[in-house]
């Protein structure tokens, strides 16, 4: 009777082993990312200070906390055309995950004034992953930072969602 119950807990654990191996996520499959947005930015105007500005380089400082990251760091830079568009493209951005990897994108916003909010502006990039080093190495995937900055003390919050592929 003791040998029969080993055989069926060693066959039990078999059948364990091939259903979630069988059924395990694949390793390029796209999972939801998405996180918590705070920054502060450097605005400088080109030409000349506003009104007579015609871009504006951003130099963004965010923190926060997003699935894959935890508390996050994070670097952005672009050049906004303020004269026609109010948007940039060939952004970048740089997060420093919780353990040291980092998560790198290339993408490009509009900002355009907020409903019923003035001295607010509504921003919204799209990103493109592009790698980074440890875990991220090789990703891949998209997100998008909706964020409300205070045009007179260029802090924002907001948040972001997509999703990534961890290759």
């Amino acid at each position: 009777m003791k040998r029969r119950s080993v055989t069926t807990g060693i066959a039990a654990l078999l059948l364990l082993i091939l259903a979630t191996t069988a059924f395990a996520a694949p390793a390029d499959k796209a999972t939801p990312f998405k996180g918590s947005w705070d920054s502060f930015e450097i605005q400088t105007f080109f030409p000349a200070p506003p009104p007579n500005a015609s871009t504006m380089h951003v130099d963004l400082d965010a923190w926060g906390n997003a699935t894959y990251l935890g508390n996050y760091t994070a670097k952005f830079e672009a050049t906004v055309d303020v004269a026609t568009c109010g948007c940039s493209t060939g952004d970048t951005i740089h997060f420093i995950a919780a353990n040291g990897d980092s998560l790198h994108g290339v993408g490009s916003a509009v900002g355009v004034p907020a409903p019923g909010k003035p001295g607010f502006h509504e921003v919204t990039h799209v990103f493109a992953i592009k790698g980074g080093t440890g875990r991220f190495v090789d990703a891949s995937g998209s997100f998008t930072v909706i964020r409300l900055v205070n045009l007179a003390t260029t802090v924002s919050s907001g948040s972001f969602e997509g999703t990534i592929v961890l290759h």
